[in-house]
């Protein structure tokens, strides 16, 4: 059967817009889980108390960032011990090697589980962008909405993991560094949004064959 010119360009069209499309994936910007999304059932204990007298008690967990990055989403490896079933993510900005100003905080409910944990997964409100080299913080904070005292572990990858500086703080006072050098990595991944991670097929062509 024969083609007319308009079915003839239009194949073309759409065949270019196929080749023009370039493959994307999530970036890591940082990730210390083992091999294949591995971590312990031991970690460190953040709770959260409302009442009679409110306390509270957070943990952060140094990085560098390699590449600006926009922070899409947080991966955090928790184990619920009891209370409300809620925790807060903050990302935090390095001043002096502290924790400074928080710059995205997540409200997560109802994901976390007993037993060895699970990896609870949130999406960024703010979606920061990070810059090169420089230092930041994620933080764990265990959080109520209720009378009801909330615990849970923010478990560790396995031995050999990323080394960074973790911090503490206690009844929402200043951080401070924990113990100096880490004895423990705690486990969790921070991706940016989908991104080009290769030339498009039609851009090869076009270097490859002068193509304007």
């Amino acid at each position: 059967m024969k083609q007319t010119a308009f079915g003839w360009w239009s194949g073309l069209a759409a065949l270019i817009l196929i080749l023009q499309s370039p493959a994307v994936h999530a970036a890591t910007i940082v990730d210390t889980f083992g091999a294949g999304d591995t971590y312990q059932a031991t970690g460190l204990v953040s709770s959260a108390n409302s009442v009679n007298p409110p306390t509270d008690l957070d943990w952060a967990f140094q990085f560098t960032v390699s590449a600006m990055a926009t922070v899409e989403t947080y991966e955090v490896a928790l184990h619920l011990i009891t209370g409300s079933n809620e925790v807060d993510f903050l990302l935090m900005e390095d001043v002096g090697n502290v924790p400074g100003p928080v710059i995205d905080s997540v409200r997560v409910v109802n994901q976390m589980i007993g037993g060895s944990g699970v990896i609870v997964v949130a999406t960024s409100v703010n979606k920061p962008i990070l810059t090169t080299a420089n230092e930041y913080w994620l933080g764990v904070s265990a959080a109520s909405s209720t009378a009801i005292e909330t615990r849970l572990r923010w478990l560790t990858t396995l031995p050999g993991g990323t080394v960074g500086h973790y911090a503490r703080r206690d009844n929402m006072g200043a951080w401070a560094l924990g113990f100096g050098s880490p004895i423990l990595v705690l486990a969790y991944r921070i991706s940016d949004s989908l991104v080009s991670t290769e030339p498009s097929t039609w851009g090869r062509i076009k270097a490859l064959y002068a193509v304007e």
